[in-house]
């Protein structure tokens, strides 16, 4: 009998540890499904201009642009079919135009926005903060661009070929905008000094420590303005500086006002009305606003 029983234990035993090791073994192969799953999910870490650190699961599909300037990154890194929404400013290329429109650029629609679903949306300067910040509350992931001169435009670039797993495409149109920069900084301009206004009333004007002013330094030309940033410059000191050049980006509109018999600039016909979208744009176009600032400079 004790035999029979020391018997029956030792078969318990036997199928209690392969019942075990197969359950152990099973929890091995789910583990391991598991990790190759994880694997195969890519996390993207980079570092947006409100210098916070953004984790991104994966290449985003559905993107949101609410700046032209990023649009036109999108589309210039090839990732067009990707974007799912933009502003009423984003029209270039013209394939954005068919796009869904968000709103402008400071008065979006956020229930637009959260209706396309986005798993990415590309927000622009300190001015779209509000809308930035209502977006992560309702769990979206928002990358905020906001260069201040030309390396961080080449930034953004290659931050969003990360994003979008295009690198190299990133690298390639940075290499050709800083051959064409080099380009035009070799080229002899006449004039070297300059003031640029972004609208006539009130005297809207690009002053120091921008991107555009980057630009201005990156030609070997000096941009007479003397605060930072954009600001509103009286009439007075317009007259004071007297700039022997002015670069007008408000559009081809003619400037009527009482100053224009005032400025030298005016007198000698050296008011030269550039495109906007390629002068105030930080993106890949920008190299096409520099070459204006340098054809209307040395005609």
């Amino acid at each position: 009998m004790r035999g029979n029983f020391l018997l029956l234990t030792i078969l318990l035993i036997s199928l209690i540890s392969a019942l075990a090791l197969n359950e152990e073994e099973s929890n091995n192969n789910g583990t391991k499904e598991s990790l190759l799953e994880n694997k195969a999910v890519q996390f993207v870490k980079i570092k947006d201009d409100l210098n916070r650190t953004i984790y991104l699961r994966g290449i985003p599909e559905r993107i949101v642009s609410l700046a032209p300037s990023n649009t036109e990154m999108l589309f210039a890194l090839g990732a067009g079919d990707k974007v799912v929404g933009v502003t009423s400013y984003c029209d270039y290329p013209p394939e954005a135009r068919e796009k869904e429109i968000v709103g402008g650029f400071l008065d979006l629609n956020l229930e637009k926005i959260v209706s396309l679903n986005p798993d990415l949306v590309l927000a622009f300067g300190d001015l779209q903060l509000e809308y930035v910040n209502r977006l992560e509350e309702l769990g979206f992931k928002v990358v905020v661009f906001n260069p201040k001169d030309l390396n961080g435009i080449y930034r953004n670039i290659l931050t969003l070929g990360k994003i979008l797993g295009r690198e190299e495409k990133a690298v390639e149109i940075i290499s050709e905008m800083k051959g064409e920069i080099t380009k035009l900084r070799k080229k002899e301009i006449k004039e070297r000094k300059v003031l640029v206004l972004l609208s006539w009333e009130p005297l809207y004007v690009v002053g120091k420590g921008t991107f555009l002013d980057n630009l201005l330094e990156e030609l070997g030309i000096e941009n007479l303005a003397e605060e930072k940033g954009y600001y509103v410059m009286s009439p007075e000191e317009l007259i004071s500086i007297d700039p022997p050049v002015i670069l007008f980006l408000g559009g081809r509109e003619t400037i009527e006002s009482p100053l224009r018999e005032k400025l030298t600039a005016f007198r000698e016909g050296k008011v030269f009305y550039l495109d906007p979208d390629l002068t105030t744009r930080p993106g890949p176009r920008i190299v096409l606003g520099a070459k204006e600032i340098a054809k209307a400079l040395d005609p």
